[in-house]
């Protein structure tokens, strides 16, 4: 439990300035994000204020040229007509169309494919106007008998209007199919709104599935296909703006207006034998000098782009691109916005990568150094806890010889043994528990200087197959109970230091008898061959983890936790023999993959034949 909570603290230590600092900087990307928003905002809405003051300009630089055009003269002949119309169209604006009307008001210039009945015309714009009036029951029956082509001061066409609203009121019989076809053929003219509307109006009609599918496929035309700019010109100069113009008395005709109105603006001048030469500025004439690639004219950057429009910008939501709008007329006026609307979210979209590859690396940073702090603390806590057993081991290593040296001491002291033999017997018990308590001692002097680098083998040529023999029984005799087989050739001479390979052998014995009590006999094998000698103890107990099998060879290490509590020890022992090993120029190593047993098998250099 006790691990548990440290690494949840250092879990929190480590993402809590970790999650601060990207709560930081997500409202800092938020910020910066406003910041951008607000600043493309007062870009457009300063390219827009900046067009709108261009157009102005425009209009007003065009109306005073008009005034200078040198077309006094009446309206001749069709060569006089076109001349008018040239002079005209040389000062006229690039989002405007010039136009020539003979003295009773018809379109001269520019010529449509065929000229409407202009009584028909009249009395189709009266029916439009009438709608508002008290007769508009006529005024519709009119427009539904014979004016499919008409439309409001503003240019929209009126008859689908009439039509959808008469088809949601009532079913009238074959009105629907009539309104696929008028849309088949008239879509294609509508303004893009105008099309967005419909499609919306149509989609709310209870109709057959089919019948909606056409109309749908009708309002997906994407571009005009009318006949030239006549029919737009001819409808915006019936606007009432123009209407007063050309109304105004002869002696002020020949001084040039700028009018406007619903959907159309310009100005026009009378000529002196009648007639009148202008421009025009409709939604059909804006859009396309707006989207055309020589648009230098408006002042945008690249960056930004400029549509006609002819309705108010509905409030744009936190997610969309930035638009202004700005008015030529009531409504004709001109949107500007980016060219790319992603722009703004890709900037962002690059800050907010930018911010979470920095949070996810700081939260890295900061776990991997958790997690090394974690990992010093616990083997910090470790390294204290093998002390604290190491110290536990000295005291039991030494305790028991020390104890049976003051026993036997004081027997000797107190003249309580009295035979000859018995003090013989007292005397060499000493002297083991001496050779036992030399022992420990030298094992731990071993450690202290392996640790300081200064653990050297003082070689000479040593029967390593006798001192094996000599180590066990010596084994043996500490342990009566223990058994061991013991398989040596008569002699294996060896360069190497005899009190070192002594401890190398106890160490291995002591060893199993403390790890695998149950697995006797002990089997000790002596043998030669490559010009390398080997000495391996094999026990048959439980075996080593493959986890442990590169820490047992630590100092302090002793293997299964488990195991180490009921056994006593330093954890020094396999740390000694592969120390000795080492200095010897040889190594050991821990064989055996099966279940059971461990093998520990010390490799030492035999002597050089050429020395």
């Amino acid at each position: 439990m006790s691990a548990r909570r440290d690494a949840a603290l250092f879990l929190a230590a480590a993402l809590v300035p970790a999650g601060a600092t990207g709560l930081l900087g997500w409202r800092a990307l938020r910020n910066e994000e406003a910041a951008l928003r607000r600043e493309a905002a007062l870009e457009v809405s300063v390219a827009a204020d900046a067009l709108g003051a261009e157009l102005e300009r425009r209009l007003a630089a065009g109306a005073r040229d008009l005034a200078a055009l040198p077309v006094d003269a009446a309206l001749g002949g069709p060569e006089a007509e076109l001349e008018a119309y040239e002079r005209t169209r040389a000062i006229t604006p690039p989002f405007a169309a010039p136009f020539v009307l003979a003295p009773d008001g018809t379109l001269l210039l520019p010529r449509a494919e065929g000229r409407a009945d202009p009584q028909r015309t009249e009395a189709c714009d009266a029916a439009v106007r009438g709608l508002s009036g008290p007769e508009r029951v006529a005024s519709r029956e009119a427009i539904f008998s014979g004016c499919e082509d008409a439309r409001d001061a503003r240019g929209r066409w009126v008859w689908p209007v009439l039509a959808v609203l008469e088809l949601r009121s009532q079913a009238t019989p074959g009105l629907g199919s009539r309104l696929a076809a008028w849309l088949e053929s008239h879509a294609s003219q509508m303004r893009p709104e105008e099309r967005a509307v419909t499609r919306e109006e149509v989609a709310s009609l209870a109709l057959d599935a089919s019948m909606k599918r056409r109309m749908t496929e009708a309002l997906a035309a994407s571009s005009p296909t009318s006949s030239g700019i006549a029919p737009t010109l001819a409808r915006a100069l019936r606007a009432d703006a123009v209407r007063e113009a050309l109304a105004r008395p002869e002696e002020d005709r020949a001084v040039p207006v700028a009018f406007e109105g619903p959907g159309v603006a310009g100005a026009l001048r009378g000529l002196g034998g009648g007639g009148h030469v202008g421009f025009v500025v409709t939604h059909e004439t804006l859009g396309p000098a707006l989207s055309a690639p020589g648009r230098g004219w408006t002042g945008l950057s690249p960056e930004l782009v400029a549509s006609a429009t002819t309705a108010p910008l509905d409030p744009a939501s936190p997610t969309e691109a930035p638009r202004a709008v700005t008015w030529v007329a009531d409504g004709l006026g001109v949107t500007v916005s980016h060219a790319d609307p992603r722009r703004l979210s890709a900037k962002t979209s690059r800050s907010e990568r930018v911010l979470i590859g920095l949070i996810a690396f700081g939260i890295a940073i900061a776990l991997g150094l958790a997690w090394l702090l974690y990992r010093r603390m616990l083997a910090t806590r470790r390294t204290s806890e093998l002390r604290t057993s190491f110290v536990a081991g000295i005291s039991h290593e030494l305790r028991t010889p020390l104890a049976s040296v003051r026993m036997l001491s004081e027997l000797l002291a107190e003249g309580r043994v009295d035979d000859e033999a018995e003090r013989t017997e007292i005397a060499e018990a000493l002297a083991r528990e001496a050779k036992r308590m030399s022992e420990t001692v030298e094992r731990f002097l071993a450690y202290a200087k392996s640790e300081r680098g200064k653990l050297v083998a003082k070689k000479d040529s040593i029967d390593l197959a006798a001192v094996a023999r000599a180590r066990v029984a010596a084994f043996v005799e500490r342990h009566p109970d223990a058994k061991v087989e013991v398989a040596a050739p008569d002699a294996l001479e060896v360069p190497a230091d005899r009190p070192q390979l002594e401890i190398v052998v106890d160490n291995l014995l002591e060893n199993a008898l403390k790890y695998a009590p149950e697995g006797q006999p002990y089997k000790v094998v002596v043998s030669a061959a490559e010009r390398v000698a080997t000495l391996s103890v094999a026990d048959d107990g439980p075996g080593i983890a493959a986890a442990q099998r590169r820490r047992v060879f630590e100092a302090f290490e002793r293997g299964d936790d488990r195991l180490s509590k009921a056994t006593s020890g330093t954890g020094l022992g396999l740390f000694l023999v592969r120390t000795i090993a080492r200095a010897h120029g040889g190594e050991v190593a821990l064989h055996g993959e099966r279940a059971r047993g461990a093998t520990f098998v010390v490799s030492l250099p035999l002597a050089d034949e050429r020395g």
